[in-house]
């Protein structure tokens, strides 16, 4: 009985040691990890740039596409002017289309990151590590979640303005009472889109710095 109680008192030792390596961090699981986050934070920025692009107030395409609307909607005008300047927003509008392809071509590229840190992530066995890891991961995939409505919104508010645009072209630059109710439908509801745009750009922001801060938490181990 003495030998078996000696051997259960090594056995729980051997298994302390054990459970205390694992809990230990050790700085170099994390190279690899360190390298890949490295590749998604120049990614992110790339990405950060092209999505807020088309949706930022500075954008001249969107800028010279609302000085137009306000010209065409409520200007006094005649209808050849109105055209020719509907004609004008449609290229605006296929401008800010180019940009915003550009905002989702970033998104494929980003969620294979995100799969390989995943992958990463199942070597990593210091305890110490694995919260903190799954903390940047989490937020990683709800930033990518955000990048994609933004960009759908995006997509939606473009659609629904090259709708307008489009009312006045087959009118040949006539107002119709019809068109106008139409119009003022579709301008009130791109309105409600921008006002979610302007607050999926927060949330991103907001994403954005908890990587980061959590990232330091990270490597401060």
């Amino acid at each position: 009985m003495k030998w078996i109680g000696a051997g259960l008192i090594g056995l729980g030792i051997v298994g302390g040691i054990f459970f205390l390596l694992l809990q230990k961090a050790d700085p170099k699981e994390l190279l690899t990890f360190a390298e890949m986050y490295e590749k998604y934070e120049q990614a992110s920025l790339q990405q950060r740039d092209l999505v807020s692009r088309p949706g930022t107030a500075n954008n001249p395409h969107r800028n010279r596409l609302h000085t137009l609307l306000g010209m065409m909607l409520t200007g006094d005008i005649d209808d050849a002017t109105r055209l020719a300047l509907a004609d004008e927003a449609n290229n605006r509008i296929a401008a800010l289309r180019k940009e915003i392809d550009m905002a989702a071509s970033t998104i494929e590229p980003i969620e294979e990151l995100l799969q390989d840190f995943k992958r990463e992530q199942e070597f990593i066995t210091s305890r110490a590590y694995q919260e903190p890891i799954r903390q940047v991961l989490a937020h990683m995939q709800q930033k990518q979640v955000l990048v994609e409505s933004t960009v759908t919104t995006l997509y939606a508010i473009n659609e629904q303005t090259r709708g307008i645009v489009e009312q006045i072209i087959k009118g040949k630059g006539a107002l119709t009472d019809e068109h106008i109710v139409q119009i003022n439908q579709e301008t009130s509801d791109a309105e409600t889109r921008y006002e979610r745009l302007t607050q999926l750009y927060k949330e991103m922001e907001e994403v954005d710095e908890k990587i980061q801060e959590e990232y330091q938490i990270l490597v401060g181990i």
